[in-house]
Formats: C-alpha cells, sequence, structure tokens
C-alpha cells in the first residue's frame, strides 16, 4: 500500500509578532494554511485561524467526502465560533490553503489561495502548482513602491508606508470576480476551489510551500527544478534561516523590493513510498 512519507520540514516565523502559517497531517492527508489579517489588522487572531483551519481538515477529513464539503464544513464550523464573540464578518481573518491526499494510487491537490507545490516526477520533470493571482496584484503593488521611492528619493521600505490604501483595496478583491479566491470562514471562495490530480506511481517527490518559503526561489533566480535541488541539497530549516539572513541585510529593501520585512516560511518535502 502505498503512502505519503515525510522528509523534510520547517516553519520559520517571519518578523511579525507570530507564525501565521500551519499545517497538519493523517495517514495519506495534509494541510498546510497561510493566515493573513483582515485589511483593518484587527479581530480575531490569522495564527489561530490557521490552526484551527488546518487542524479541522484532517480532524473532520474523510476520503468519501468532497473535499470542498469538507472546507466548507470547517470554515463554517469556525464562523459559528465567531458569531458567539458577535465578530463582524469585515474583521474575519483569512488564508491561503493547500492540501494533497494519497488515495487509490492517486494524489489529488486542492488550493485556495498563493500556497504552492512542487511536484518532481520520475521523469525529472517538474510539475508546478500555483495560483498567481495574488502575486500579480503583489508585484504591481511592489512596482508602485518602486516609483514612489524614485520619485521622493526615499528607501523603498519607507515608500512602502505610502500605499497602504492600496493594500486594503487588494486585499477586499478576495473571493470576488476580477480578484482572487481564498479561504475565510464564510466559505464564499469555495466555489473556486483549485483541483489537480496524478497517478501516484509518477511522482518521486514534492513540496509544499508558503509564499514565505519560495522568496528563496525569488532571491536566486531559480526554475523549479534548480529550487527543489536546492532544497534537497542543503534541507528546509537551512533555506528558510538563509532567507532570513538575506533580507537581514537587505535592510532598505532596495535589492530585494518586497511589501512586508519578511514573511513565515513554510516547506513540507513528500515522497510517495510505494
Amino acid at each position: 500500500m502505498s503512502m505519503i512519507k515525510l522528509l523534510d520540514k520547517v516553519s520559520l516565523q517571519g518578523t511579525a509578532s507570530l507564525n501565521e502559517d500551519a499545517f497538519a497531517s493523517k495517514d495519506n492527508f495534509i494541510a498546510l494554511v497561510d493566515g493573513a489579517t483582515n485589511v483593518h489588522e484587527e479581530g480575531f487572531s490569522p495564527q489561530t485561524f490557521a490552526q484551527t483551519l488546518a487542524n479541522n481538515l484532517v480532524k473532520h477529513h474523510n476520503s468519501s467526502k468532497p473535499m470542498a464539503a469538507l472546507i466548507l464544513q470547517v470554515l463554517q464550523e469556525i464562523q459559528r465560533s465567531y458569531a458567539k464573540e458577535k465578530l463582524k464578518e469585515k474583521l474575519y481573518p483569512s488564508a491561503s490553503m493547500l492540501t494533497v491526499e494519497l488515495k487509490d494510487n492517486l494524489l489529488t491537490f486542492h488550493s485556495l489561495g498563493d500556497c504552492t507545490a512542487l511536484i518532481k516526477l520520475t521523469d525529472k520533470s517538474i510539475i508546478r502548482l500555483h495560483d498567481d493571482k495574488v502575486t500579480q496584484l503583489d508585484e504591481e503593488l511592489i512596482a508602485k513602491v518602486k516609483a514612489i521611492a524614485l520619485e521622493e528619493n526615499i528607501p523603498i521600505k519607507n515608500a512602502r508606508n505610502h500605499i497602504t490604501e492600496l493594500l486594503k483595496v487588494n486585499r477586499q478583491k478576495q473571493n470576488a470576480i476580477g480578484g482572487y479566491w481564498i479561504a475565510e470562514p464564510t466559505g464564499k471562495g469555495v466555489s473556486a476551489l483549485r483541483k489537480f490530480s496524478i497517478e501516484a506511481s509518477l511522482v518521486k517527490t514534492l513540496a509544499l510551500m508558503t509564499d514565505g518559503f519560495v522568496a528563496y526561489q525569488n532571491i536566486n533566480g531559480f526554475n523549479d527544478y534548480e529550487f527543489l535541488t536546492a532544497i534537497k541539497l542543503f534541507g528546509a530549516k537551512a533555506i528558510s534561516h538563509r532567507i532570513a539572513q538575506v533580507y537581514a541585510k537587505d535592510a532598505d529593501w532596495s535589492t530585494f523590493p518586497r511589501l512586508k520585512e519578511r514573511d513565515d516560511a513554510t516547506c513540507l518535502v513528500l515522497e510517495v513510498d510505494h
């Protein structure tokens, strides 16, 4: 009987007060979640939301239940708990999420948001699963920040404060046509759940990552094959610490323009044990 085997893992907190990444697993099912605050940056903790979502997806997982139904069930449970606290919907946290399940020699991935899966096949080719919409929105804002920094003759880190309202506008595009789709307690994004399946016998290794860990690929300009090779060679923990070192040296954000000091970085490296 085939099984998913965990080879390596890391979850390094970024520069925020809490690590908002979370993951959980049971048997041949794994859930990775990257929490985010609401546009008002208040309300319930995105860390608690992310961990509750990951844990409850695993807790309630049933291979005979459609994934969309499972996600909706878990999100609605969380929403009911928020309702007891009389928390307004606009103060709900949200999260990107990625799950993988092995059943009947089939690996099936489901995702909302910008978590990334890199799947290395036995023929050494790589399949990349990633929703580029949030990345595109961020890149547009980074371009604006760079322009402001140039015009005002100020560091990019300082120019970031000039686009706070634009960041809020982008956040308001979640779960809307023309925007991006994400997990949050109302479950509105579940209708846009992304799915990908592949025969497990074709898969050699895979890595599930939050965007904070994928930063290493962007820093080095690696293609997907080079990135997976680096993870295997150096290990996920060493790479996460390397990201922290590189960003710490780039104090004014001029070498690597970005929208936050450093994000949480989580990576799960897996293989299918046939």
